[in-house]
């Protein structure tokens, strides 16, 4: 009895070790992509990139969201404004359409990515007035400052819920 008991032991733990071990590949993984991203898009020094990924962590741990979901998110926005902290700013905006419309993170960067590059087309879902607001001409700014408007402060306070409180516990 003991053997079998000690044998289950072992393969629980080897099991939980096995997943810890993933999921630090697959972060060291995410941390690289987006450090070749930096680089290549905004000729990031190794300085920027450590001061990059601090502010992942502090925003991963501020709005209970995970950098594995962060990264691309902000490699989506490097990419189309070439500036580091121009996308840190535009992240923090798509995250609080996120969170205040539910849509995906990923889905809400790539139209404010395109949007930044002027193809409004994904923008219009964000937000219904947002249709009129192009089809009358607004440029992005324009768009930033309604969703600012509309959503802002939403990724903070979905962070302070009972749920955003779990998620930043299981992020921890």
């Amino acid at each position: 009895k003991s053997t079998a008991l000690a044998t289950a032991g072992f393969a629980a733990v080897t099991a939980e070790l096995g997943g810890a071990l993933k999921a630090a590949i697959d972060d060291a993984a995410g941390q690289d992509k987006l450090r070749v991203q930096l680089e290549a898009s905004t000729h990031a020094s190794k300085q920027a990139v450590a001061q990059n990924e601090d502010f992942i962590s502090s925003l991963s741990r501020s709005v209970g969201v995970a950098d594995d979901k962060l990264r691309p998110a902000l490699g989506s926005l490097v990419v189309a404004t070439k500036d580091v902290g121009q996308a840190q700013k535009l992240l923090e905006v798509a995250l609080d359409v996120s969170a205040a419309t539910g849509k995906d993170l990923s889905e809400v960067s790539e139209a404010m990515s395109k949007g930044f590059a002027g193809n409004t087309k994904g923008l219009k879902a964000l937000s219904p007035e947002l249709a009129v607001l192009i089809k009358d001409g607004a440029d992005f700014s324009d768009v930033l400052t309604v969703l600012e408007g509309n959503f802002g402060g939403a990724a903070d306070a979905a962070g302070n819920t009972a749920a955003g409180q779990f998620k930043k516990l299981g992020i921890g």
